[in-house]
């Protein structure tokens, strides 16, 4: 199933999916638009995230378009995801999934958390 050009209605249908309590929903700004960062909790590497994700979504102004949202972000491990029942694998693989409002897809961030041995 194609994700949906709205982030309320993209989230309530991963809402009803990701039923775990290690599963963080952050909401947040990119621009002037609503987003949606979507992780696992043990699984992803927090300071990656901080640093390639998060920081740079603070730097982007206005309404973004598809070109200076992927380019905006650091991380070498990114892709475009289409659908929901790849956004839900990536997401229990240990990526990262950011959703923005008015857009029909979302971005995955490998950003996977390794135990030292």
């Amino acid at each position: 199933m194609q994700l949906y050009n709205s982030l309320s209605k993209n989230q309530q249908i991963l809402k009803q999916k990701l039923t775990s309590d290690d599963i963080t929903f952050l909401e947040l700004k990119i621009g002037d638009l609503n987003a949606l960062l979507i992780f696992v909790n043990d699984l992803v590497n927090k300071d990656m995230l901080g640093q390639l994700i998060l920081k740079p979504a603070t730097l982007i102004k206005g309404k973004p378009d598809d070109n200076l949202l992927f380019d905006a972000f650091l991380n070498p491990e990114k892709s475009k995801v289409l659908d929901l029942e790849k956004t839900v694998e990536d997401i229990m693989m240990g990526n990262a999934i950011l959703l923005i409002d008015t857009f029909n897809f979302a971005l995955s961030f490998g950003l996977k958390h390794f135990e030292k041995r």
